[in-house]
């Protein structure tokens, strides 16, 4: 069976959509974007003992509203945020989205729905959208990977990133049966593209979802290859951090002086 999985060379901040596929529509589709921050942010505990993950702080901002403008200097005008977990706090702080420029709608769960499954109680969602996780700072070009998307005509592209591990320890390689070893490495290295927890699905894709309430975006991408739906991979080389473990929201405070000025070369860029 071959890799349903390809990967195609992100265009850049200034792409000209000339595509053959869709080459006038894609600038005028409404660019809208669904933030799953329904989470109870247990690995950050205690951090998130009396805050709610999303409303951690970076730089005097909660890390869910560097989001949010990043997505609205973008072009996204819409975003809905699947809430759970102390909700209404973040309802509170980011009322209607007026004060951002934007439009913020809200889908809550009455009970836990997992990642996938609050896009279903979402509303009016376009035929194109994007979907990421809500403890994510990067300067990813999010508009590049939802035009991206649309240009190739996907169900669904996920935006990977390089992951170099180092091995702590020597590894040893022996054949099996005679136990002869016929190699030595000394602490190699291992690359490796990982999720970053941000996708662009067309609206098709909710006929994957799997019938049980709580689904993960995990059961939905394995829905699409039961159905031999191609899912298509859009590589970033830039900063990505998640910051759902305590050791890497201490990071992103260090590195915030670098990255949001890089955030707003994104913007100069489009």
């Amino acid at each position: 069976m071959t890799n349903p999985i390809r990967t195609t060379r992100p265009p850049t901040a200034t792409t000209t959509v000339t595509s053959s596929n869709s080459p006038s529509l894609v600038p005028q589709q409404p660019l809208q974007a669904v933030i799953l921050a329904g989470g109870k942010g247990s690995r950050l505990q205690p951090l998130t003992q009396y805050l709610p993950k999303p409303l951690m702080p970076i730089e005097g901002k909660p890390i869910l509203e560097w989001l949010l403008l990043q997505l609205k200097q973008q072009g996204f005008s819409t975003v809905t945020l699947a809430l759970g977990h102390e909700a209404q706090k973040i309802q509170d702080y980011f009322g209607t989205g007026a004060r951002l420029g934007m439009t913020i709608q809200y889908c809550l769960e009455t009970e836990p729905l997992g990642t996938a499954g609050p896009l279903r109680l979402v509303e009016a969602l376009p035929e194109n959208f994007l979907v990421l996780n809500a403890d994510i700072f990067t300067t990813l070009n999010f508009k590049a990977l939802l035009i991206d998307h649309i240009i190739n005509g996907q169900s669904a592209t996920v935006a990977v990133h390089r992951h170099v591990v180092k091995s702590e320890f020597g590894v040893v390689h022996f054949t099996p049966n005679s136990n002869e070893i016929t190699q030595f490495e000394e602490k190699p290295t291992h690359t490796q593209f990982v999720n970053m927890g941000i996708y662009a699905f067309n609206k098709s894709v909710l006929s994957a979802l799997p019938e049980k309430n709580c689904c993960g975006i995990d059961d939905l991408l394995k829905g699409l290859q039961a159905q031999q739906k191609p899912i298509h991979a859009f590589p970033f080389e830039g900063y990505w951090l998640d910051i759902g473990r305590p050791t890497a929201y201490q990071q992103a405070q260090i590195d915030a002086a670098v990255v949001l000025p890089l955030q707003q070369q994104v913007l100069a860029s489009i």
